[in-house]
């Protein structure tokens, strides 16, 4: 079990929109993992997006470092 009380605060919040490598979304939750924070996010349907999913809705989890807050065209992948 992971000592949460070692962590920093997570920087996401539930219901937050965030974008990230690929595509944009809104937190689920988050839970600490391997002393870091993991989201579960819903990505939002996004007619732009060319790549296959499962459905007009899809959850992916991903680790805070692969989030970002701002707009998704501010993203820059080599910095990522």
């Amino acid at each position: 079990m992971i000592d949460t009380n070692t962590l920093k605060m997570p920087k996401f919040s539930q219901s937050q929109q965030i974008c990230f490598l690929g595509g944009v979304g809104q937190i689920i939750d988050c839970r600490a993992e391997s002393g870091v924070w993991l989201y579960m996010v819903k990505m939002n349907l996004d007619r732009e997006l060319n790549i296959q999913r499962l459905g007009s809705e899809t959850t992916v989890l991903l680790y805070e470092a692969e989030i970002s807050s701002g707009s998704k065209h501010s993203i820059d992948p080599e910095n990522l």
